[in-house]
Order: C-alpha cells, then sequence, then structure tokens
C-alpha cells in the first residue's frame, strides 16, 4: 500500500511522519509513504504513479489541497484522500471531492489512528472478495488473496504460504500458478521456484530477500536489478533510489565496455598508439548504441541483445578493417568477455555440470 503526504509545513510533516511509523509499528501493516512539499509536485507525480492513500494539507501556496484533490480525482476514483487542515471552512467542500475523512491540526494519534483504521477496514473487505480456491489432500480452501505471502515450488508440489501461518501443499504445475498470479500487480516472480506479495517484502539485499514473517527467499541472480526496480516502483519508497541505480549501472556499464573494447583490440594485436582514433571511434559508437539501449529496455534486454550489439560490430571490425583472420577476430572479442565476466562464466559451468 502507498500513501502520499503532502504539506508545505515541514513541522506538521514531521508529525504525520511520526504518526505514520507510530501507525506501522503498532497495528503491524506494510506500507510505504512518500512526502511531498508542493502539491504541484505532487500532482505531477501522481499522474504516473497511483497512490492508495492521499494525506493532503488545504492551504498550501500555487495549487490548494481541494484543487490537487480534484485534480486527483479526473484520474483516480478510488483512492483514499484525507484532510488535514487548521480551518474548518472547507469540510462541507471536502464531500465534493469524496473525501475520507477531515481532521484539524494538530492531528492528534486517536484522530489519526482510527481515520487510518477505517480506511483498512474497507481495504481489507474490498480486497477479501478475491480469494483463491485452492485444492490439497486434506480438503478445499478458500484464500483471501490479500493474506497470501508467497507461493513455493518444491518438486512436483506448490506450497501455499499465508498470513495465519498456514502452509497449503497442492500438487499443480507451478506455471500456471504463476500465470494466475501474475495477473495481480502486488505479486511478482522472484526466482524459478517462488513468487511473492510485494506488499510484505521487508528488505530486499543481493541474493535474497526478506519477508515481514521472517522468511528470506532468493533471488534469482540476473534478475537482481530488474526485481528492486519493479518493488521500488510498486511501493514507490522513493524517485532517487531508482535514478541512483540507473547511474551506477550506467557507469558500471560503461567501465566493463571499456575495459573489454581494449581488451579485444589488444589480443588482436591492434595497439593504441598506431590506432588512437580507431581506439576513441570504436568506443564512442560502442557505447552509444547500448547505453540508449540500457536505458530505454533495461539490464535483462540488454544483456540478451549484447551479442548483436556489441560483440558482432566488434568482430566484424577487426575482421574488416584490419583484415585479421576470422577465428582470430572471433576469439579476440570472446577471450575478452570471458575476461570481463569471470564470475559469470564459473557459475555458468558449476550449474552446467552440477
Amino acid at each position: 500500500m502507498k500513501i502520499a503526504l503532502c504539506d508545505d509545513d515541514e513541522k506538521e510533516l514531521s508529525n504525520i511522519r511520526s504518526l505514520l511509523d507510530s501507525y506501522q509499528k503498532t497495528h503491524n501493516i506494510p506500507f510505504t509513504y512518500q512526502e511531498y512539499h508542493s502539491s504541484c509536485e505532487l500532482a505531477l507525480r501522481a499522474s504516473k504513479e497511483r497512490f492508495d492513500i492521499y494525506l493532503l494539507d488545504i492551504l498550501m501556496p500555487h495549487m490548494t489541497g481541494m484543487q490537487l484533490a480534484r485534480e486527483i480525482r479526473t484520474f483516480d476514483h478510488a483512492a483514499d484522500i484525507i484532510f488535514l487542515t487548521t480551518s474548518s471552512d472547507f469540510a462541507v467542500e471536502s464531500y465534493t471531492v469524496k473525501a475520507t475523512n477531515y481532521l484539524m491540526k494538530p492531528v492528534s494519534s486517536n484522530a489519526f489512528f482510527a481515520a487510518m483504521d477505517d480506511i483498512l477496514r474497507v481495504k481489507t473487505h474490498r480486497n477479501r472478495g478475491i480469494f483463491l480456491v485452492l485444492k490439497s489432500r486434506i480438503g478445499v480452501h478458500k484464500v483471501p488473496l490479500s493474506e497470501l505471502i508467497y507461493v513455493e515450488a518444491q518438486n512436483r508440489k506448490v506450497i501455499y504460504y499465508t498470513s495465519g501461518r498456514e502452509q497449503i501443499v497442492c500438487t499443480e504445475l507451478f506455471s500456471s500458478v504463476c500465470d494466475s498470479l501474475l495477473q495481480h500487480r502486488e505479486f511478482i516472480q522472484v526466482h524459478r521456484s517462488f513468487l511473492v506479495n510485494m506488499n510484505y517484502i521487508c528488505s530486499i539485499g543481493t541474493m535474497d530477500m526478506c519477508l515481514h514473517n521472517g522468511t528470506n527467499v532468493p533471488l534469482a541472480q540476473r534478475r537482481v536489478a530488474d526485481i528492486k526496480k519493479h518493488y521500488l516502483a510498486f511501493s514507490d519508497g522513493g524517485m532517487i533510489m531508482p535514478e541512483l541505480s540507473s547511474v551506477f549501472s550506467l557507469v558500471n556499464y560503461a567501465f566493463v565496455l571499456f575495459f573489454g573494447i581494449v581488451a579485444a583490440l589488444y589480443f588482436a594485436d591492434i595497439g593504441f598508439c598506431d590506432h588512437k582514433r580507431v581506439y576513441v571511434l570504436t568506443l564512442f559508437f560502442l557505447w552509444h548504441c547500448p547505453a540508449s539501449f540500457l536505458s530505454d529496455h533495461g539490464e535483462s534486454v540488454l544483456y540478451k541483445c549484447y551479442p548483436f550489439l556489441i560483440h558482432i560490430p566488434l568482430i566484424a571490425l577487426i575482421f574488416l578493417r584490419f583484415h585479421r583472420n576470422l577465428s582470430i577476430s572471433a576469439i579476440s572479442v570472446l577471450s575478452a568477455y570471458l575476461l570481463c565476466t569471470p564470475r559469470k562464466w564459473f557459475g555458468t559451468f558449476v550449474a552446467f555440470f552440477f
């Protein structure tokens, strides 16, 4: 669940932030929130990212909270809106945008908790309208989709883990389970044997993720970056982290690409001192195209297309421009690639034989 908090007063933001943290701690409800100091900033963001709850100050410059609520209602009729204000003058008008609640500042914990309870009670009732009907050896189970934490495939069995600490073992194809659950935006396949409800993710590491029930679920190593981006897009835990992730990916990619091209040309006995122009032009062109591809399509797609974007053009350059033997050209490029990714090659080798 995602919450947007908007107030131009830092003191009020701090108060609501404290109330949200306290509510999450005492109620053990998984949600994330994003702070905005400007109503115009939130209006722009909300048109691109969906929030479940909006906590809005009314008296703000440029665009009031009431105007912002009307803007939100043009594209989102389902989200809950709670107004936080020092004036009761807008209470009647708040009904025109179907506000869920209207709280007077300073907002007390009792009033805020009661408002959040009302919202979650309705959402829980609504979500429980979606059930999974599961057939196991001991009978038929009707499980609310919102209570499903994760699903694990073990040999020919599929195990469903619920928030009530129940484990339901079924005999069915995991692929069909994936086809069914991945239609719901809160589910993601993080490993070939695991499906996870992102509402229950506590943290994501480099090798696994921790869920709210304490379980550590392994991650598919080639998809860790994509999984993190997918979760950040779902939870909207912040706009800065995805941007930093993209920057780091580009920096890492540029370093590996530079090293690989230099190594390939060196292996083909093409010295830098005699061919500086070729080195510079090759680095420029072979960097520009894949970099654009990375920003548009992501890492996983880039790596699948890597041979067509880098290796084949580099082999063609060595073969046609420097008249090296085709075998020498291919071996030079592949050797450089092997030198750039020793861990990946070793892992593939071990996985193939063991």
